[in-house]
C-alpha cells in the first residue's frame, strides 16, 4: 500500500509543479547558418597503443611480472 501512496504523491507534485513550466522553441528561432570547418582527423593508433589502450597498463605489467616470475623459478629449478 505504501509504494501506491507515494506514487500518487509522485504524479500529484508532478502534475502541479512539472508540466506547467515546459516551454517548447518553434525550430525556426534554433536555427543558425553554420560555415564547415575543417576538423584535424586522429592519426591511427600503432600496434602498442591499441594494446596498452585494449588491455591497460597494470594488466600487461601483471602480465610481464608472472613471465618473469615463471623463468625465474624454471631457472633456478634447472640450476639445483
Amino acid at each position: 500500500m505504501v509504494p501506491v501512496f507515494w506514487l500518487v504523491v509522485g504524479l500529484l507534485l508532478f502534475a502541479m509543479c512539472g508540466c506547467a513550466r515546459v516551454q517548447y522553441i518553434p525550430v525556426e528561432t534554433v536555427r543558425v547558418d553554420s560555415v564547415s570547418v575543417p576538423v584535424p582527423v586522429e592519426r591511427k593508433l600503432s600496434r602498442w597503443e591499441e594494446t596498452k589502450l585494449h588491455y591497460g597498463g597494470f594488466a600487461l605489467l601483471a602480465v610481464v611480472v608472472c613471465i618473469l616470475i615463471g623463468f625465474g623459478r624454471l631457472v633456478y629449478r634447472l640450476k639445483k
